[in-house]
């Protein structure tokens, strides 16, 4: 991340906040109407974390942060509505089967949304590693769903707590 001074002068990094803090100061910059240049051609390196847990860690932070920052409170509403719903679908679904199955298509279907990325999440790497990302699809997407459900509702919570007091 590049910035001018004028940026940096108008609103400035928010050192209260451990994660998420670049979509916080970006969400800042345009409310004060500053503009935001992507630049595609930047050099950027970032790594996947090597375990599932240092994974799931990772999108527990970020979304803390967001949950702290409270940013983009509808998406994470859709998140948490839609777990729910599905969950539900699935545990009713042990006394109602037509339920179970109602349950297991809509989170087929969001899998299967999921894989719309999939092209380009995986351009550049092997076929060894696209097949085990397909094999890992489904337990990544509940773990990571869980991570950042997770997470959002504890930064709100560390949010609403920090402001008590």
């Amino acid at each position: 991340m590049a910035f001018v001074r004028h940026a940096w002068e108008r609103c400035r990094y928010p050192e209260w906040l451990d994660h998420s803090e670049d979509s916080w100061l970006f969400d800042q910059w345009r409310r004060l109407g500053l503009r935001l240049v992507h630049v595609p051609d930047a050099s950027v390196e970032w790594r996947l974390r090597p375990t599932l847990a240092a994974w799931a860690r990772q999108h527990f932070r970020y979304m803390h942060g967001q949950g702290r920052a409270a940013l983009y409170g509808p998406r994470h509403l859709m998140r948490v509505l839609f777990s729910a719903a599905v969950l539900s679908l699935l545990v009713a679904g042990a006394a109602h089967p037509w339920l179970l199955i109602a349950g297991t298509t809509a989170w087929g279907l969001y899998a299967t949304a999921t894989l719309v990325r999939f092209p380009g999440a995986t351009a550049g790497r092997g076929f060894g590693f696209r097949i085990a990302t397909l094999a890992w699809l489904p337990g990544m997407l509940l773990t990571m769903d869980a991570a950042k459900i997770s997470g959002y509702l504890s930064g709100r919570l560390d949010r609403r707590t920090a402001t008590s007091r």
